[in-house]
């Protein structure tokens, strides 16, 4: 859900909401199962409740970061070994002795799950796609089962072959889950998928700031301070609520999306300020506008000359590489710490900007030939020291008018 872009929507914040309750669920599940077989709590289960109930203490203390910095390392290497783990211990023999015993759990565990949780989002007021998305993305048994299973069956209050079963159909809807989420894609639904924080109907702003970062807010607080409207999209749902605590208003969306840039009203805007920092997502955008929203004037921030083309192909016309005026002022800065007159270094920052402008705007067509960027490079490198000798020349001419002896 989270590379798809679903987890900020209503259905993905409630499907994650009933995941963590399930995991939250586990962990008495988990200390009572040895009771149920009337045995005593060992001293292995002791380390996992406690382990467990550290986890769920610290999580929310001043160590929190600390700790995610210091466990990060191994996250992936634990998951890998918690998996080939319960990969160990499936009995798939079972599928040649019992196919139809186990495909019919499957099928019935899958469906049954499904239809509590179509039931609970229409209870949750989602719509219907969104009920569609949530009954299945969730519809899966969970992964604390495989643990809570090894409990019991050790505890024994569950026998063996029962155990194996179960966790062989677990197993088996983990992995079809994933299949009827990409069929659920498929299909065309009757309206676009409700996100966290829906945009007003009377959405009649003339700009669009996609990418509410440092660039776009650098933006939005000049509108903002000559009160004219903007909407601003941004898809880290953590950079939407920092922002929120300094009172701007950023909805959560993909502006490569065609209904999410719809809502926000790209068909009556003016402008397009095309502010991400993820070149791909950038151009990307910039294609869904060039082809369905032509009316819009795109202002687009470029991370490097290579981003800056891809969006010159897109038919940009107002392109900004984000660190190259700031790189310009920083030159002329230092040409006057070092002696230059302000007038001199000026200039010296004019013309090595129209330079490289013309430079970038030539070099459009050529930008996928490297050896031919290269030898265009040289050359131009070539010609602004001729330039700035020439203009240095010029300089030593005299200012009366007569000639040089």
């Amino acid at each position: 859900m989270a590379k798809k872009w679903h987890l900020m929507t209503r259905y993905g914040r409630t499907a994650f909401s009933m995941l963590l309750f399930q995991d939250i669920a586990a962990i008495p599940i988990i200390a009572l199962m040895p009771l149920l077989g009337g045995a005593a709590l060992g001293g292995s289960q002791v380390w996992i409740d406690g382990a467990i109930i550290a986890g769920v203490l610290l999580a929310d203390s001043q160590f929190r970061h600390a700790l995610e910095a210091d466990i990060e390392p191994f996250k992936g290497l634990l998951l890998r070994l918690f998996f080939i783990a319960v990969g160990m211990s499936v009995n798939f023999g079972l599928l040649t002795t019992d196919f139809g015993t186990v495909i019919a759990l499957v099928f019935g565990l899958v469906a049954l799950k499904a239809a509590v949780l179509w039931g609970l989002g229409y209870f949750a007021g989602l719509a219907a796609e969104a009920r569609r998305y949530l009954a299945i993305s969730i519809s899966q048994g969970g992964e604390f089962a495989f643990v809570i299973l090894g409990i019991v069956v050790t505890a024994g209050a569950l026998a063996r072959e029962t155990a194996d079963l179960t966790i062989l159909v677990v197993t088996i809807s983990m992995a079809v889950t994933p299949l009827l989420y990409l069929a659920a894609e498929r299909i065309s639904f009757e309206r676009p998928m409700e996100v966290l924080d829906e945009m007003p109907d009377d959405n009649e702003h003339p700009v669009i700031i996609a990418g509410f970062g440092r660039f776009g807010q650098i933006i939005g607080r000049m509108l903002r301070a000559k009160r004219i409207g903007f909407t601003a999209l941004e898809l880290d749902p953590n950079q939407v609520n920092f922002v929120a605590k300094y009172g701007n208003k950023v909805y959560y969306g993909d502006s490569t999306r065609f209904d999410v840039m719809s809502a926000a009203g790209a068909g009556d805007a003016k402008v397009l300020l095309l502010a991400t920092d993820d070149a791909a997502h950038s151009v990307k955008t910039a294609e869904l506008v060039r082809e369905r929203f032509p009316n819009l004037t795109i202002i687009a921030r470029a991370k490097d000359r290579s981003h800056a083309h891809q969006l010159m192909e897109q038919a940009v016309t107002h392109v900004i590489r984000e660190t190259f005026h700031s790189g310009i002022e920083a030159g002329k800065l230092t040409f006057q710490s070092i002696g230059f007159p302000e007038k001199e270094a000026r200039r010296i920052a004019e013309m090595f900007c129209d330079h490289d402008e013309r430079q970038l705007t030539d070099q459009f067509g050529e930008a996928k030939d490297e050896a031919a960027v290269q030898a265009a490079a040289v050359a131009w490198a070539s010609e602004l020291e001729e330039i700035f000798a020439a203009d240095a020349e010029a300089d030593k001419e005299p200012t009366d008018g007569t000639p040089k002896s």
